[in-house]
């Protein structure tokens, strides 16, 4: 979208729209009545017209065309470069992922209705850095250092000694201290609960996800589970 709005005129790009709702029999009626105000004359919101909404006025920021899609370019690559729009596809959008793609839309003219767009000097704004707590983002995360069935298995390994009480809950029954994944499979890897007559299986990406969710819920530690990953890693030559 951006990119299409780079061979538009700057004319075109500019202006504000304008809707006024009222409640009439006819049409007729209801034009005759809205050409009656001021409502639809731009003068009058930008304060060069008489009128009762004189104290809440438009106020109108002139930008060219190369600054406009500059902006909005810049707010688009923040989110593509930190990956915030990666995760799950069963994952509900997180509140940074909607926010993201407030921002960009705001950035090329889009109305958010009731959401607020990010301040550019807000402190906490999304690009800034993100919280994990964000499940799409440790997700995406986990997913790009492990990915063959012996890198998982070694996540697994580094996520039961990171893990409250020393091993990985069942997903089925996490609130079970006696419910616990073991290794049940190597190629493809998978693991089982040791429970007999639960017997849950996770197998791979599954496996990754639900890791993802045990740090959001703080029921592994993600400190702990970065420094033995850290540990883990080969030393550089």
């Amino acid at each position: 979208m951006i990119h299409n709005l780079t061979g538009k005129d700057g004319l075109a790009l500019g202006g504000f729209r304008i809707e006024v709702t009222v409640k009439t029999p006819s049409l007729r009626e209801a034009t005759r009545l809205v050409q009656s105000t001021n409502f639809l004359d731009p003068a009058y919101w930008l304060g060069l017209g008489d009128g009762p909404h004189a104290g809440h006025l438009l106020k109108a920021k002139l930008v060219n065309r190369d600054s406009l899609l500059a902006n909005a370019n810049w707010v688009y690559h923040q989110a593509t470069g930190h990956d915030i729009f990666h995760g799950h596809n069963s994952d509900k959008a997180t509140k940074a992922q909607i926010q993201a793609l407030t921002d960009v839309l705001n950035a090329i003219g889009w109305n958010s209705g009731l959401r607020s767009p990010t301040k550019c000097l807000a402190p906490n704004a999304w690009w800034s850095g993100f919280a994990p707590t964000d499940l799409s983002l440790v997700f995406h995360s986990l997913s790009l250092g492990y990915q063959t069935d012996e890198q998982i298995q070694e996540l697994f390994n580094l996520a039961r000694t990171s893990c409250q009480g020393g091993c990985v809950p069942c997903k089925k029954n996490p609130e079970d201290d006696r419910h616990r994944y073991q290794v049940n499979n190597r190629v493809p890897f998978r693991v089982r609960c040791c429970i007999k007559g639960c017997f849950h299986k996770l197998q791979r990406v599954a496996l990754i996800h639900w890791i993802a969710e045990l740090v959001v819920t703080g029921r592994l530690d993600e400190e702990s589970l970065r420094n033995r990953v850290e540990e883990a890693k080969p030393p550089q030559d």
